[in-house]
């Protein structure tokens, strides 16, 4: 997921020299998924989605202008998957892409990032082991973001 916000923002903000990418949209996708993540640990999204167990096996996200640097230059312009192996770098990733009717614009890009997390978050709605590799694939997306290998 961070890989392919990374990439979209590389397509569409560019910095200035020595400056990082746009800081409101790095901090808007790092927290959105830091909350969901402590939500699940701590079984706060009961209300929301009914019984789901707490899990300590999500990740926490930090961000960097290198994850952005890396998602340039893996993603291509038609975003198409990538069959790379990124796990020698010490990331992973996981690939979702959108639609839109127009180029997005501006601040207009936050509100792609938040949809793209929010569907990220609640398309696999799956009962979560306390173990952190899923074999389950209909769990991939959500879940394997740190071990590619399952993936294939």
């Amino acid at each position: 997921m961070l890989i392919i916000i990374a990439a979209l923002i590389a397509q569409h903000i560019s910095p200035t020299q020595g400056e990082c990418y746009n800081e409101k949209i790095e901090d808007s996708v790092t927290e959105f998924h830091n909350e969901l993540r402590r939500d699940f640990a701590t079984k706060n999204m009961n209300s929301k989605y009914g019984d789901i167990p707490g899990s300590k096996s999500l990740f926490k996200l930090k961000y960097g202008c290198g994850l952005a640097a890396l998602a340039g230059a893996l993603i291509p312009k038609d975003c198409s998957k990538q069959a790379r192996d990124l796990s020698p770098l010490g990331v992973s990733s996981n690939f979702r892409k959108f639609r839109t009717v127009t180029e997005i614009q501006g601040d207009d890009i936050i509100e792609y990032y938040n949809v793209a997390v929010e569907e990220w978050a609640t398309k696999n709605i799956v009962l979560l082991e306390s173990d952190v590799i899923y074999k389950d694939k209909s769990m991939e997306a959500f879940a394997n973001v740190r071990y590619p290998m399952l993936r294939r």
